[in-house]
């Protein structure tokens, strides 16, 4: 099976450009098969006019009710990560698609939530691992231990930055969303 990497904007920032993306690489061929680390696996198939539409649920419950409405629509489940779920549909097939997150506002909320923990215990692992590798290491340290800690302090630093990035977006998004909404009930 021919795999192909496709870089995503981050969901926080453009959800909807992301999903023409892959309504593009469809048209090509090129079907989204899951999430990976800061964008999408597509695998090889045949050309087809797809559409593809995200939707956010908590919990596994919520997401099996999602689902069962959706395929009644003519939606198929395509693949998730944490709380975003990606389902597609052929053009000439597709229903409406009903979101269950009534605002945008609640979708970023959740984002929030949820990566504010992975971002928090990422960035303290990192700040933890340069502490100690600045304390602890000098010109008398082992090589191996060395490298690891170096290793360790990459690895870290790859989850945590990623995280707290995606979560300022989330708070930047919050704030933009909040604004409209106070701009909208004073115009009424």
């Amino acid at each position: 099976m021919a795999k192909r990497y496709m870089m995503s904007g981050g969901m926080a920032f453009t959800e909807e450009r992301d999903m023409k993306k892959l309504e593009k690489q469809a048209k090509k061929g090129w079907h989204l098969y899951s999430f990976a680390p800061l964008g999408y696996w597509l695998v090889k198939g045949k050309r087809e006019e797809i559409y593809y539409k995200v939707d956010y649920q908590q919990s596994e419950e919520e997401l099996e009710d999602t689902k069962k409405i959706h395929a009644e629509n003519g939606w198929t489940y395509v693949t998730s990560t944490a709380h975003i779920h990606i389902f597609r549909a052929a053009v000439e097939e597709a229903g409406p698609f009903f979101r269950e997150t009534p605002t945008t506002s609640d979708k970023y909320k959740r984002g929030k939530q949820q990566l504010g923990t992975t971002s928090l215990l990422t960035s303290s692992l990192f700040i933890l691992l340069a502490f100690f590798y600045a304390l602890f290491i000098d010109t008398n340290t082992p090589l191996a231990l060395d490298m690891s800690l170096q290793i360790a302090l990459i690895l870290a630093l790859s989850f945590a930055l990623p995280s707290t990035m995606t979560f300022f977006a989330f708070r930047a998004k919050m704030k933009q969303e909040r604004k409209k909404a106070e701009q909208a009930s004073a115009r009424s």
